[in-house]
């Protein structure tokens, strides 16, 4: 039998047999013509302004999110600090001033990161670069102690063990310096020094205190199994030749599905965000045109991006990511946070903090 393919309908497909039978069959075969971009639903969406002056760090309380907490240059409170919202960022009436050392340049603007412990939230930890060490307070920011002097840190770079309310989990910036305490924060213990470079972010799997992953330098993503005795890599953005120097500046590990990641990229070119759909073994790049800086997941599972110029929002795993609002005055989005339907992100390029209701 033969068969005679003909090309010039390229969608058709005619089959000549000898027999005499001439068979027409139409192949679906989907071109770009075809693709249908889907439609954006948060392009009216409007960003307005909650807060000025503010620097980089913002998180909400793990028991009442209507609680937001910021910290400022020293605009605001004299030496820069950390205000406290009770209305989901609509007003600012309380104020709560670490005491780091302004003379060296090392005021509380220069806090990179805030926790608040979900067990008791009178307990909250403060921290940020040029080694400003480790802040704690355990009476809501009346005072504060420096428990861990000397070390940094970068982002969201601390962990409370759900199964056991005293043990505590942090990851210094500079050396990747994997810090426990087993008394909610009063003292620490250094683990591990991971070897793998300074180090932006540390996330706990949800249900498996001994399983964590990091953010560290040349776009790794590093991963341990024993409570960070030992750490193996798993995700290297770009190779070693590479003149790029990409951070994972945060990382999100979805508490109901413990195989879903996202990690953000910033610095690598074509690469803004990592997913990985097995627990962190693999990822997945996706490229936003642009670096992200900021990652968060609201309770209803919606995942904000914050990125150099924009913010990005997906509301089906990672499939589709769409951009927040039109073109807006700010950009730089360095931190992000959510109470209810509320996001809340900070412009560090405008030292703005935005807010939007979705």
């Amino acid at each position: 039998m033969i068969k005679v393919l003909l090309t010039k309908w390229p969608r058709i497909h005619w089959h000549v047999f000898l027999l005499g039978f001439v068979i027409l069959s139409c192949e679906s075969k989907e071109t770009n013509e075809d693709k249908t971009e889907p439609v954006n639903p948060y392009t009216d969406v409007r960003w307005r302004v909650s807060l000025t002056k503010v620097a980089k760090a913002i998180t909400s309380n793990p028991v009442n999110p209507n609680t937001i907490y910021v910290n400022t240059y020293n605009d605001y409170v004299g030496r820069g600090g950390i205000l406290i919202s009770y209305d989901r960022g609509e007003t600012w009436p309380a104020a709560m001033s670490p005491t780091i050392d302004t003379s060296t340049n090392q005021g509380a603007g220069d806090v990179q990161f805030i926790a608040v412990c979900p067990n008791d939230t009178h307990i909250v930890f403060a921290g940020g670069v040029h080694s400003s060490g480790l802040l704690r307070t355990s009476n809501g920011g009346k005072n504060w102690v420096n428990v861990l002097p000397g070390v940094d840190a970068d982002a969201e770079a601390m962990a409370f063990n759900p199964q056991n309310p005293a043990q505590v989990f942090f990851m210094s910036y500079t050396d990747a310096g994997f810090y426990v305490s087993q008394d909610t924060g009063r003292t620490w213990q250094l683990r591990k020094l991971t070897g793998f470079g300074y180090s932006c972010t540390l996330r706990m799997h949800p249900s498996d205190p001994n399983i964590f992953v990091a953010g560290a330098s040349k776009g790794k993503i590093i991963k341990t199994k024993d409570q960070g005795y030992n750490w193996y890599l798993v995700q290297k953005q770009v190779s070693n030749q590479s003149n790029e120097w990409p951070e994972v500046p945060a990382i999100i590990w979805d508490n109901e599905n413990p195989n879903k990641l996202y990690a953000t990229i910033s610095g690598a070119n074509g690469k803004s965000f990592s997913q990985s759909n097995n627990g962190g073994e693999t990822w997945h790049i996706k490229d936003l045109k642009e670096g992200l800086w900021a990652a968060h997941m609201t309770k209803s599972k919606l995942v904000i991006f914050g990125g150099w110029q924009s913010t990005y929002i997906t509301n089906d795993e990672g499939k589709n990511v769409f951009k927040i609002g039109g073109d807006e005055t700010v950009s730089g989005y360095w931190s992000i946070t959510s109470s209810g339907n509320r996001i809340l992100a900070i412009s560090s390029y405008d030292r703005s903090l935005m807010m939007v209701d979705l």
